[in-house]
């Protein structure tokens, strides 16, 4: 499949200045305003109107689908499923945020390192 539009770019764009906006984009704006919206709004609203439980799947699921990755849905799925628990057994988005932020400042390294070997 081919892969998501950020990795494109980080992977076309090979100036420095690009590569500091996308991975202060990716990692840090990104997951402040998704666990913003997945874990205080949208989790918050699943969990009030089905529960626990289900509001943790089914808003990991959203989380997963916005992705639009068909082969990462599972990964970012567990992903997701992570990150409302810790909301859920912290009462705080700073623990969902700062693993979200960790997690996607991993992937842009691995797409830099692999971007590094085929060069």
């Amino acid at each position: 499949p081919p892969p998501q539009p950020v990795v494109e770019m980080y992977l076309k764009k090979s100036t420095e200045k690009y590569l500091v906006f996308f991975t202060l984009f990716v990692a840090i704006v990104g997951p402040i305003i998704e666990e913003v919206f997945f874990r205080g709004f949208a989790y918050k609203a699943f969990r009030t109107r089905f529960g626990v439980k289900s509001g943790i799947f089914i808003s990991a699921g959203i989380f997963a689908l916005l992705h639009m990755n068909v082969i990462a849905f599972f990964p970012i799925f567990l992903l997701g499923v992570f990150l409302a628990y810790l909301y859920e057994r912290t009462g705080s988005l700073v623990p969902s945020m700062t693993v979200h932020m960790i997690h996607n400042l991993a992937m842009v390294a691995l797409t830099l390192g692999f971007k590094s070997l085929s060069v």
